[in-house]
């Protein structure tokens, strides 16, 4: 099978690699398409990945083939990859598999990822798509249902005033889901003009660049001087946390939610000034990703604009390159060469 993975050079191949082989619990996936995220530029540029690494874990596609105890799945179903816990953990009992220590994810290091036209995981870390959901949109599951799972953190949200740092595929599904939630205002602080325009497609109030000398000015006048009652920090900039406590509003609350390289210090006098609430947002669960899945079923979810941006495997090391050199790219896509078909 045709595969992109990480080489001893620190580069990422596009090759053939053997087909996986399923176990007797497993299923055997058919890639269809898998989404570029954040954490895979990360790790990459870390370069810790083992040799033959295959990153990518925002997959969609179809079961190919079942291992010989499977009978919750069919063969052709349409489904996406998640992170499993192991059931029995606190976290686990407590329906936050996200947060169990023995966690199983995809496409981090370990386990093989979707960069590839086959993957074969346990059955549990499959979730079926309904039907009328394209799969190309059912990519989009991971970083929408992270997205609603800060929303659900902040709660309550409907008739506040929000702001969201940073619009890339996790600020801009914020957006969209913050609409759907009825928030009364929403604020996108963003550096890059494209990210900047598509927020405005999808919906944003008011959008502006994180270094306009007037946008604390702005800020207060759009919220008649109280500050935001709600800030989700999605860009993982050092300098982006000191602007939410500056921008924030009393006893609001600061959702970080993005994944940086960096570590920051910060004075913490306008925090307990304030009375600020801060909170850390990881991931999502797999409950998240069906509820979202479910949203996009009923059309709740114009997701479409941020799924235009697709490649081919063979593009994706130069992509790759294009998107760490801080293209302003908002979503791209991997759609794998078998892709045809209705969905």
């Amino acid at each position: 099978m045709k595969a992109v993975f990480y080489s001893r050079d620190h580069s990422l191949v596009c090759g053939e690699l053997p087909e996986p082989v399923i176990g007797p619990k497993e299923v055997l996936v058919q890639v269809r398409y898998t989404g570029i995220c954040g954490s895979d530029l990360h790790l990459f540029r870390s370069k810790m990945l083992p040799e033959g690494a295959i990153l990518g874990h925002e997959v969609s596609g179809t079961i190919g083939a079942l291992g010989r105890e499977v009978t919750e799945r069919r063969v052709g179903d349409g489904v996406i990859v998640r992170p499993a816990g192991c059931g029995f953990c606190p976290a686990c009992q407590d329906r936050k598999e996200h947060l169990c220590p023995q966690r199983r994810a995809i496409g981090l290091g370990q386990n093989p990822g979707g960069y590839a036209e086959k993957l074969s995981v346990p059955w549990g870390m499959t979730i079926p798509v309904p039907e009328g959901v394209p799969l190309v949109q059912a990519s989009l599951t991971d970083p929408l249902a992270t997205g609603l799972h800060a929303i659900r953190l902040a709660r309550p949200l409907a008739g506040e005033t929000t702001l969201i740092i940073g619009s890339g595929a996790i600020g801009l599904s914020l957006l969209l889901l913050l609409r759907r939630e009825g928030a009364q205002s929403i604020l996108v602080s963003e550096p890059e003009l494209t990210r900047r325009e598509m927020a405005y497609q999808l919906g944003a109030d008011v959008v502006f660049h994180p270094k306009d000398p007037e946008a604390q000015a702005k800020i207060q006048t759009l919220t008649e001087g109280r500050g935001p009652d709600t800030i989700f920090e999605c860009s993982g900039n050092a300098g982006a946390f000191q602007q939410a406590l500056s921008w924030i509003g009393k006893a609001g609350k600061i959702v970080l939610v993005g994944l940086g390289p960096e570590s920051f210090s910060f004075s913490p006098g306008l925090a307990v000034l304030k009375e600020v609430k801060i909170l850390g947002s990881f991931a999502n669960t797999q409950e998240e990703c069906r509820e979202v899945l479910g949203m996009m079923g009923r059309g709740e979810l114009p997701a479409e604009l941020l799924t235009r941006d697709r490649i081919s495997l063979r593009e994706l090391p130069d992509v790759f390159q294009e998107l760490l050199a801080g293209s302003g790219r908002i979503k791209v896509i991997v759609a794998m060469k078998s892709e045809g078909g209705p969905r």
